[in-house]
């Protein structure tokens, strides 16, 4: 009889709302070419805009709402680092947000590789949320100023379950 009761509250809460997020099914894996909007000295606005063949982003969203990005920066500067900043739209003028997610050091040879792992929880909070976003990602030598350095990606889109 308690495993009814207990059964039937736990049934109960879900119904109303109140129990674990659901669950949000493991997306495949997306591979972004780098673009090097800016180099270092960069005189232009930050555009999206710039040669290619400077590395890939690759991320997919697990089953429990992570995302998982692989940012690999292929002949930068080297032994720089930049911090990897996940942007709450698809371009830098549409931008109201951003976070530092992780951060990429690169080698004599000015590559490198960074695994990163964003939380759920850092997904649902601002300047992010819950919904589809469409989002891009930076990687960027000074977090305040672009004529450091700047390379972003577009076309992060993932899924933030209530």
């Amino acid at each position: 009889m308690k495993k009814l009761t207990l059964m039937g509250a736990v049934l109960s809460i879900n119904a109303l709302g109140l129990g674990l997020a659901a669950p949000v099914a493991a997306t495949a894996n997306t591979n972004l070419d780098i673009v090097q909007d800016c180099s270092t000295g960069c005189p232009e606005l930050a555009d999206m805009n710039g040669p290619t063949g400077f590395g890939f982003v690759n991320y997919n969203q697990h089953a429990d709402g992570t995302l998982r990005i692989v940012a690999s920066l292929k002949g930068a500067e080297p032994n720089a680092t930049y911090s990897v900043i996940l942007a709450n739209a698809p371009t830098h003028a549409t931008t109201t947000g951003f976070a530092v997610v992780g951060t990429l050091t690169t080698n004599g040879q000015g590559n490198g590789t960074s695994n990163i792992t964003v939380s759920r929880a850092t997904l649902m909070s601002a300047p992010f949320g819950v919904g589809n976003q469409k989002n891009h990602i930076d990687l960027r030598k000074d977090v305040n100023d672009v004529s450091t350095g700047l390379y972003d990606v577009s076309g992060v889109d993932y899924t933030v379950k209530p």
